[in-house]
């Protein structure tokens, strides 16, 4: 098993129009041991995104051009970055516009004045849960190309016997022409024979099917 992300080897991009903000976030970041990339604007994160993919997004709201409602809503929309966990930074503190940031997909929701003990909790606990997401996904991935793998095998191995099984019912039928009603030891093995062909017929036919049988 992959061992998960710790938050110290995480990359968080901080997005606001206020240089201040950005530094003080980003010394709050840096000093866990964060690596920390800052943006401007919404448009300044979108082209830095297709360069450096971050862990974990700390978004500023009230922007100009494009606000931070805007560029959550095109990171989501776009399959290489609607995996980045966007927690979203504002002084906004109504419940409308709370709602609207999770709606758009946001994992968290922070006032300012910022606290630094809890944006860093916050951050490393969203930057783990993404990395858990991230495994959990790709061992799913990993499961289904082994299942994948393991159901061509056997029916590939069902359709090789299927041959050699016809041949021994063939077998057995002329037997069956040829051999005496009195020697019981023939009869015997010739019984043995039918026994074992239809049992490996059945077990054929369980692979085929996926159905499953007793030993």
């Amino acid at each position: 098993m992959n061992q998960t992300l710790s938050p110290h080897q995480a990359t968080v991009l901080v997005v606001d129009d206020a240089p201040e903000n950005l530094g003080v976030l980003s010394a709050y970041l840096e000093a866990t041991g964060l690596d920390v990339m800052t943006a401007l604007s919404g448009n300044e994160a979108l082209s830095l995104i297709t360069r450096v993919k971050p862990d974990l997004i700390l978004l500023d709201v009230m922007m100009p051009n494009m606000d931070g409602y805007e560029t959550c809503r095109q990171l989501k929309s776009n399959l290489e970055t609607s995996d980045i966990p966007v927690i979203f930074v504002t002084a906004l503190m109504d419940m409308e516009s709370k709602i609207k940031c999770f709606s758009l997909g946001a994992v968290d929701y922070l006032v300012k004045p910022i606290q630094q003990g809890e944006i860093l909790a916050r951050v490393h606990t969203h930057i783990i849960i993404s990395a858990l997401q991230k495994q959990l996904v790709a061992q799913n991935r990993q499961l289904q190309e082994q299942h994948e793998t393991l159901d061509n095998f056997t029916r590939m191995a069902a359709h090789e016997l299927f041959p050699p099984l016809v041949n021994i019912a063939s077998a057995i039928s002329e037997l069956q022409v040829y051999r005496r009603i009195t020697n019981t030891e023939t009869e015997h093995c010739l019984m043995m024979l039918e026994d074992a062909h239809k049992q490996v017929l059945q077990v054929v036919d369980n692979l085929l099917n996926k159905k499953p049988y007793l030993h």
